[in-house]
């Protein structure tokens, strides 16, 4: 299976009947390539996504433990 990517270069007038040259490049690759890549960056997005339900999970228990810092402070500053 290939994938065909057209291309065009250059002006095309209209109006005045005047008309100036235009380029085209006709590329062909092969859609296995993009198969392949679509995999992998599948594989990264999952990873991705794990990561930051773990950062989520870290955030969570970061600030249960600065509230409890916090409170541990607060009842030594009260105690002096």
């Amino acid at each position: 299976m290939f994938l065909i990517l057209f291309f065009a270069s250059g002006f095309i007038g209209s109006g005045d009947n005047f008309f100036k040259s235009t380029s085209y490049t006709i590329e062909a690759i092969c859609a296995q390539a993009f198969k392949d890549a679509k995999e992998r960056l599948k594989g990264v997005e999952a990873e991705m996504l794990r990561k930051r339900n773990s950062l989520h999970e870290f955030e969570a228990e970061y600030k249960q433990v600065q509230i409890f810092r916090l409170v541990i402070l607060l009842r030594l500053t009260l105690l002096v």
